[in-house]
């Protein structure tokens, strides 16, 4: 994991405590760390509505967040062009779906007239 990489997971972590798993979801999590040099931080989003939309309402909490988590003021800028990430399931996430087909799976071998 490069630097950026490094102080944009912690600092999103900070961020995603400050507000909801949706609005987290949507602004934040799409964003990809791309450089930092000096005081500089330049972290990527896919267009410019995006870039606009998080400047406007986020970026606030992004300074504050980059600030807490590395005891420096970074200049932020947003550059347009990079996909968000895919998202990770969890194993809780996929859990239920495997529990309930197994006992389907289970309730149609006890009741064999049900496959009919």
């Amino acid at each position: 994991m490069s630097v950026v990489e490094e102080i944009w997971s912690l600092a999103s972590e900070n961020l995603r405590k400050q507000m909801t798993e949706d609005t987290f979801q949507k602004w934040i999590a799409i964003i990809q760390p791309v450089s930092c040099q000096d005081d500089s931080i330049k972290l990527g989003v896919s267009n410019s509505f995006f870039a606009d939309w998080i400047s406007e309402h986020y970026q606030s909490y992004i300074f504050d967040a980059l600030q807490e988590t590395t005891s420096k003021t970074w200049k932020i800028s947003f550059e347009e062009g990079h996909d968000a990430p895919a998202p990770k399931v969890s194993y809780q996430a996929s859990r239920p779906n495997k529990l309930k087909a197994k006992k389907q799976s289970e309730a149609m071998s006890r009741h064999p007239q049900i496959n009919q």
